[in-house]
């Protein structure tokens, strides 16, 4: 039986967002590298800032507002600049090592009630790249998007 949205939106807790965020600085130089980190930091930034309609779902609303909220906190370097190689890596580790869970269940949600990013080809590859990095029970609800694209 399909999930209906706001079943699918509940696998994940909105307000843990900003703190997992916050959480990823000190894995920079360590687990990551700092230019993971910031193309990271600078993906979340493009995301949080892209205007993607997510009203379907108000778990996906408030995660986007609070996505928002914290990164609007964090200074980077680039300015929402990313290299989709690194924010790929950067997500592969710090999912292998369980962290940022709600947020990369939010970032998975987005992707399998396909979230139009077609405005931005940039991030909607990124958003393909690292769902197949994000250890998902759903995974067969990315039909066409296999470890491949990862490597693009």
């Amino acid at each position: 039986m399909a999930q209906s949205n706001a079943e699918a939106g509940s696998s994940f807790d909105p307000s843990a967002i900003s703190g997992e965020i916050q959480s990823v600085h000190s894995d920079e130089g360590t687990t990551i590298d700092t230019n993971e980190y910031n193309s990271f930091l600078e993906f979340l930034q493009r995301l949080a800032h892209s205007g993607v309609d997510v009203s379907h779902d108000p778990n996906l609303e408030t995660a986007m507002t609070d996505l928002d909220n914290a990164v609007n906190s964090v200074a980077t370097p680039s300015g929402a600049v990313f290299s989709d190689p690194e924010v790929t890596s950067c997500v592969k580790q710090l999912a292998s090592e369980g962290h940022c869970t709600n947020l990369f269940a939010f970032l998975s949600q987005m992707h399998q009630d396909s979230v139009d990013f077609t405005h931005d080809p940039e991030l909607q590859s990124t958003m393909n790249n690292i769902s197949v990095q994000i250890p998902s029970h759903h995974s067969s609800s990315f039909p066409g998007i296999g470890p491949e694209v990862a490597e693009l």
